[in-house]
């Protein structure tokens, strides 16, 4: 029974840095369908149209419908200041290229 105890207090040591390393870590983008979104070179692609997900949930890609037709957007490369303005990395020959 003592080493079951010296177990969990170890556990509680170990555990306590990497609680502490998440909580400050940055919180993620909130990615929303109807968001403007814009390239890394600053042009504006669209709205976004809709988001496709993963089976485990988590967010993939952003579809936009646009006159070149659809765009896929991986969610991973889109970020925001402030919530509301939404800009991808990559450029819009990439985004072209990719379609």
């Amino acid at each position: 029974m003592h080493n079951v105890a010296k177990v969990l207090i170890l556990c509680g040591l170990f555990s306590s840095p990497i609680a502490a390393a998440a909580q400050t870590a940055a919180p993620a983008v909130t990615v929303k369908e109807g968001k403007l979104l814009k390239s890394s070179d600053g042009r504006r692609l669209g709205r976004i149209d809709q988001l496709d997900k993963a089976k485990d949930g988590t967010l993939t890609t952003a579809e936009l419908f646009s006159s070149s037709g659809i765009l896929y957007i991986p969610v991973s490369t889109i970020s925001s200041s402030d919530g509301t303005n939404f800009v991808t990395s990559l450029s819009y020959a990439e985004i072209m290229k990719g379609k």
